[in-house]
């Protein structure tokens, strides 16, 4: 009968050995499956040396925005406009409220396709898996370009303006309108601002040398 009890007991400890917190972890983690016509993948993983699940679980989500928001390519800068910044914001408050399900949510192409706990001695790490419709992500990533875009235009657009007017011989006003240029590049957070300024600048002080004063 001992032996009998033995490879119970010993049944009893493999059972436990297997259960849902000694599962090996799924491939996701370290290769999120590839982007296709239907679904795009992100990965996150957060962790909490005191173990606090909840915690982990929010660092994790808060990875997941950075690499949607790296994916979309937003780039926040301290010039950005309060147009743009302000979509930004809008947006990426729609995704955690997406994610966490906390509320009703506003982009239904995504959600959390997998969660995977790993328990340590000195806390545990929480790896989610998010979902993300393709076709919702390009229509986002092109709404997100375009309010991006308008920070180029508010250069590009008064610059082409008074380059059309310096070519029909309008200096006084083509000048203006180099300035209006310049003035938006100083605020702008577009690449090569500093640039753009002096070579708008440049075509300012160029168009004013024919004024006839």
């Amino acid at each position: 009968m001992r032996w009998l009890t033995s490879i119970a007991v010993t049944l009893v400890l493999v059972g436990c050995a297997g259960g849902a917190g000694s599962q090996s972890p799924p491939d996701w983690i370290g290769t999120p499956p590839a982007a296709n016509a239907t679904s795009t993948f992100f990965t996150g993983a957060g962790t909490s040396k005191e173990g606090d699940q909840a915690k982990a679980e929010e660092i994790a989500r808060g990875a997941l925005i950075d690499e949607i928001m790296r994916y979309l390519g937003v780039k926040i800068t301290a010039q950005t406009t309060a147009t743009a910044r302000a979509s930004v914001d809008s947006f990426q408050s729609e995704v955690r409220q997406q994610l966490t399900q906390t509320g009703s949510g506003n982009i239904a192409g995504l959600q959390i396709a997998g969660k995977y706990v790993e328990k340590r001695a000195n806390g545990l790490t929480v790896y989610l898996l998010a979902k993300y419709s393709t076709t919702d992500l390009a229509k986002e990533k092109r709404r997100l370009e375009e309010v991006f875009r308008e920070q180029v235009e508010a250069v590009s657009g008064p610059e082409k303006e008074a380059q059309d007017l310096e070519a029909a011989g309008s200096f006084y006003a083509a000048a203006a309108r180099y300035l209006d240029a310049a003035a938006a590049a100083s605020k702008s957070g577009i690449d090569n601002a500093k640039i753009k300024f002096e070579r708008v600048i440049n075509s300012a002080k160029a168009a004013l040398d024919h004024v006839a004063w």
